[in-house]
């Protein structure tokens, strides 16, 4: 984890939490609504502290944990397109309440630019490992054929600057 000084706050690099994340999502069709959850999702929050704008999130889902029925009915091949991702490169609002993410989810060969809406659900801090936990829920679509609710929890250890 890097912890790097900037003008005008600290640079955290924070990090999902696989084990207590989870997406959800749901895929219209012509005879009715696919449902599934992604899970093992890995990624990385990167945050400027007082600049949320210039924040940028990567996070990515292995398709292979997709049970195979529904990789089928999505059109995703493995082989292909190893990975659900989204790369977020703008926040707008409080990354302690409420908050949007600009960025670009990519499911198979589809990429579309989305807004991901994102409310924090709980922030802890543990003073014995020097680490903070946040939780956040969020929605986003791809048109009207793709839904996406998203349960996250990130992580970082916290490091004093340097004085």
């Amino acid at each position: 984890m890097t912890t790097l000084l900037a003008e005008p706050g600290l640079i955290m690099d924070w990090h999902v939490v696989p084990a207590k994340t989870r997406i959800r999502f749901a895929v219209r069709r012509f005879l009715g609504t696919s449902r599934g959850t992604l899970h093992n999702v890995t990624g990385v929050v990167r945050l400027i502290e007082g600049q949320p704008r210039y924040s940028h999130v990567d996070i990515r889902v292995p398709v292979a944990t997709l049970e195979s029925g529904a990789r089928r009915r999505l059109g995703l091949d493995v082989d292909l397109y190893p990975f659900v991702s989204f790369h977020g490169w703008r926040i707008r609002g409080n990354p302690r309440r409420s908050f949007a993410i600009d960025g670009e989810l990519q499911v198979g060969q589809v990429r579309r630019q989305v807004v991901a809406n994102v409310v924090t659900t709980d922030d802890r801090f543990d003073d014995a490992t020097e680490s903070e936990e946040a939780t956040f829920h969020a929605s986003l679509s791809l048109g009207r054929r793709l839904r996406l609710v998203i349960d996250m929890t990130l992580a970082r250890q916290v490091q004093e600057s340097p004085s």
